[in-house]
């Protein structure tokens, strides 16, 4: 996944909602990325998402939504929107 930072803020770490698809059969994770060194604003860096979804479908993801977004100055986005 490739992650944007389309905010004015240094971007710290990111929970990101991600839709699964296998066997006819959606599942739904959230995981936490964490970015070292921040990532600035404008730029983008190719992420890997390492969830735990034992006994779950894990085919390939469908949808990726940022859910809240953490900044290098201490403040946090709840709504971050994006996918």
């Amino acid at each position: 996944m490739n992650l944007v930072n389309q905010s004015e803020k240094p971007l710290e770490s990111a929970d990101v909602r991600v839709d699964l698809y296998q066997n006819y059969r959606f599942r739904r994770a959230t995981v936490t990325v964490r970015l070292q060194p921040v990532l600035d604003p404008g730029d983008s860096r190719p992420v890997l998402l390492d969830a735990d979804l034992a006994g779950a479908a894990a085919g390939p993801a469908m949808r990726c939504t940022a859910t809240r977004a953490a900044y290098g100055d201490g403040t946090v986005d709840s709504d971050a929107g994006g996918s």
